[in-house]
C-alpha cells in the first residue's frame, strides 16, 4: 500500500513537474501576470538577437476580450516611466497596457527606433521582418498568446519620439493591425507628399499612392500640447528641413497635418485623420496622456 502511495505521488509530481515546464515554455509562458511587471522580448521571427524589454500592466478584471494598448515611449528610452503614468488609465478603461522599451544598445539613434528601422546607413532598404514597425506586431501575437487574449486589432500611442514612431507606422506598415494610432507630439515629420524626399517627406521611400490612400484611411490622431513650444530643446531636429517643418514641435505639428489633408484632397483620396489640441499641455507625456486614454478607449466604454 505504501509502494502505491508512493507511486501515486511520484507521478502526481511528475506532473506538475511538466505542467510548470510547458507552461514556462508555452508562448509567453507566465510572463505576464495581473498587476505591473517587465519580461524579455525575443522576437524569433524578426530580430531574434536584439532583445525586448517589456512594461506591462494588467488590470484587475482583465477579460479576454479586453483592448490592448502599446505605449512607445520617448528619446530616453524610458518605458517603465511610460508605463507608470498609463497604469491609472489601464485599470480606469480596463485595457492591457504593453510599454516595450527599444534599448540605445540594440536600437542605437532615430533611424533605427523613431524611423522604423526603415533603411541602413547606405539607404537601403531593411527587410519587413527585421523592421521595428514589424517587431510590435510580433509582440501582439506574442501578448495575446500569453493572455489568451481575443483581439483581432490593437491600439498604439506614442509620444515624442514615440510620436515619430508611430506617425511613421502609419505610412509605411498598412497592413498592421491597428484599430486606432495616436502620435502625440512628435517633433519631426514624415510629410505625406512627394515633393519632399525621405526621411521629411515620402518621396524614394517605397510609398506607393495606394499605401497613401491606405494610410490616410486609417484612425489615426494627431495630439499636439497647446504651450509645446520650445524652440532650444536639445532634442528638437534642427536641420534645414526640419526648420522647413516649423520652429517648434506644435507648429511642425500643425503645418503637418495642414499639409496631409491638402495632398490627400489633391490626390483624391479619402482623409480620416484627426488633430485634437490639449489645453494648456507641453511636451510632457503625462500632461496628454489623460486627453489620449479618453480618446480612445471612453466611446468604448459607454
Amino acid at each position: 500500500m505504501k509502494h502505491l502511495k508512493r507511486q501515486a505521488a511520484a507521478i502526481i509530481l511528475a506532473l506538475m513537474t511538466l505542467s510548470c515546464m510547458s507552461a514556462q515554455h508555452r508562448p509567453g509562458g507566465k510572463q505576464i501576470h495581473h498587476g505591473a511587471g517587465n519580461f524579455t522580448f525575443t522576437d524569433k521571427q524578426g530580430n531574434p538577437g536584439k532583445p525586448i524589454t517589456v512594461w506591462y500592466y494588467q488590470p484587475s478584471g482583465f477579460s479576454p476580450d479586453a483592448p490592448v494598448l502599446f505605449v512607445m515611449h520617448g528619446v530616453k528610452r524610458d518605458a517603465q516611466r511610460y508605463r507608470d503614468e498609463w497604469i491609472q488609465y489601464a485599470e480606469r478603461y480596463g485595457f492591457l497596457l504593453i510599454a516595450p522599451e527599444f534599448s540605445h544598445k540594440y536600437y542605437p539613434g532615430k533611424r533605427e527606433y523613431n524611423e522604423g528601422n526603415l533603411f541602413d546607413k547606405m539607404e537601403n532598404p531593411i527587410p519587413e521582418n527585421d523592421r521595428a514597425f514589424t517587431v510590435i506586431e510580433h509582440l501582439f501575437d506574442f501578448v495575446k498568446d500569453a493572455t489568451q487574449n481575443q483581439s483581432s486589432s490593437y491600439d498604439i500611442y506614442g509620444h515624442s519620439a514615440g510620436g515619430q514612431f508611430v506617425q511613421r507606422m502609419i505610412l509605411f506598415k498598412t497592413d498592421a493591425r491597428i484599430r486606432t494610432a495616436i502620435a502625440a507630439n512628435p517633433g519631426v515629420y514624415v510629410f505625406p507628399t512627394y515633393s519632399k524626399k525621405y526621411p521629411y517627406g515620402i518621396r524614394n521611400s517605397g510609398i506607393t499612392p495606394d499605401h497613401l490612400r491606405a494610410a490616410f484611411q486609417k484612425d489615426f490622431m494627431l495630439l499636439l500640447g497647446e504651450k509645446d513650444l520650445n524652440e532650444d530643446d536639445v532634442n528638437l531636429a534642427r536641420t534645414s528641413e526640419a526648420l522647413e517643418q516649423g520652429n517648434n514641435s506644435y507648429e511642425r505639428g500643425t503645418n503637418f497635418f495642414a499639409s496631409a489633408e491638402n495632398e490627400a484632397s489633391r490626390l483624391g483620396m479619402i482623409f480620416s485623420w484627426k488633430l485634437t489640441t490639449v489645453p494648456g499641455a507641453a511636451h510632457h507625456d503625462a500632461q496628454l496622456a489623460q486627453t489620449a486614454a479618453r480618446l480612445l478607449f471612453h466611446k468604448r466604454n459607454d
